[in-house]
């Protein structure tokens, strides 16, 4: 091939794309993780995985550098220069400009081992002698609901918090298996409300259930063998009080909340509609020595025993570091805080199960809590990955 340009041309543009790539991933990266979920459009570049974004740059930067070595030879004498190629060559320019990219990938790369990450919890986990397990799931399985069950058993759980268990699904074998192992005098607990269980080594002493009225979701079809529903998810909640007192020291309050998953719902509205719902609660239910519930009210809303959680946790729809999730954990009383962010480390991604992408089921706890231990379980089934928690009282 005589004409050399039918070769370099595409190289450099090819380079330059690449780099031109790069940046806008990582540009996008940064712009994300500042301004957060605070806008509609924001919170899509929010989204971007960090996982994804670091490996893909830094390819990008890398195959752009290759081409530029090919695209842009170096003449060893004036005499074999050609004064157009001479001319079209970008000098240090885009040498620069790649030099520059590669700075913002190191600070995007420590910003996720470090910052997202939290590589530093490896080395200082605490381990309480008697925790408390937490086992928080989202299974939205239809078909294999016993083997869910089986899975749910298997984590030895103290709580137990289910969201979209199968309509008309017992969960008795659950309850029967947490009373068995439990390791004081109560059998085990359970509070139903629509698609929300609570299952509880320990004693209820109220509860209360509510739709927290989220606008903006769309209809949505479920199917399974022998039947099927139309619905519209305008977002769920159970809160419950426990009677922790022999193992925390207090009472224990926990919302069980599922978020709608409708991408176009913008996060800070749908954020404050919850937060809104669940601070006017004035009716709840609580259980007698019996066994059975009676209605009951609390004419304050601000005094309302069940406003103000120990625990909050459920598939929020809505990624871990999302500014949205501080609307919903922030309280007169101070903020609750991640139990990933206290005790995880990795990506500890929740959905989807088998190749997850996001972490959009959380656990967040009360200042007096303090998390020992948070992991992501593949149990082999079911769209989210299972949240384990172990917390004890500071």
């Amino acid at each position: 091939m005589n004409d050399p340009r039918l070769i370099i041309v595409p190289l450099r543009w090819a380079s330059r794309a690449l780099l031109a790539l790069a940046w806008f991933a990582l540009l996008a990266w940064i712009t994300g993780r500042l301004v957060s979920d605070r806008f509609f459009w924001s919170q899509f570049v929010l989204w971007m995985p960090s996982w994804i974004i670091v490996p893909g740059s830094a390819m990008c930067l890398g195959l752009s550098a290759l081409l530029a070595r090919f695209a842009f030879p170096r003449y060893e004498t004036s005499d074999t220069r050609d004064d157009t190629w001479r001319n079209a060559r970008p000098g240090k320019r885009s040498s620069r400009w790649r030099t520059i990219a590669w700075c913002f990938f190191g600070v995007v790369t420590l910003g996720m081992i470090f910052g997202e990450w939290r590589l530093f919890n490896v080395f200082s986990r605490k381990s309480p002698t008697s925790p408390t397990r937490l086992i928080a799931w989202n299974p939205s399985e239809i078909e294999r609901f016993d083997d869910a069950m089986q899975a749910m058993i298997s984590m030895r759980p103290d709580i137990m918090l289910i969201a979209n268990a199968p309509w008309g699904r017992s969960l008795a074998p659950v309850t029967q298996a947490m009373g068995r192992a439990g390791t004081i005098d109560q059998p085990a607990a359970a509070v139903i409300y629509g698609r929300l269980s609570i299952i509880s080594k320990y004693p209820v002493m109220r509860w209360a259930g509510v739709e927290l009225g989220v606008e903006g979701a769309q209809v949505r079809r479920f199917t399974w063998s022998g039947g099927g529903q139309l619905s519209i998810d305008k977002g769920v909640a159970l809160l419950v009080q426990l009677d922790t007192t022999q193992q925390l020291g207090r009472p224990t309050v926990i919302w069980l909340v599922d978020l709608p998953s409708d991408p176009d719902i913008p996060r800070d509205r749908m954020m404050r509609q919850a937060r809104h719902t669940l601070d006017n609660m004035t009716n709840y239910l609580v259980r007698t020595a019996d066994g059975k519930d009676a209605a009951d009210t609390w004419p304050d809303a601000k005094t309302n025993p069940l406003r103000t959680p120990d625990i909050i946790a459920g598939d929020t729809n809505t990624p871990r570091g999302s500014n949205s999730l501080n609307t919903l954990t922030r309280f007169d009383t101070g903020s609750l805080i991640g139990a990933y962010e206290q005790a995880g480390f990795g990506p500890a991604l929740t959905f989807p199960n088998r190749v997850p992408l996001l972490a959009i089921d959380h656990t967040f706890l009360a200042p007096w809590l303090q998390a020992s231990v948070y992991e992501t379980h593949n149990v082999g089934l079911g769209k989210h990955r299972m949240q384990e928690v172990e917390i004890f009282a500071k």
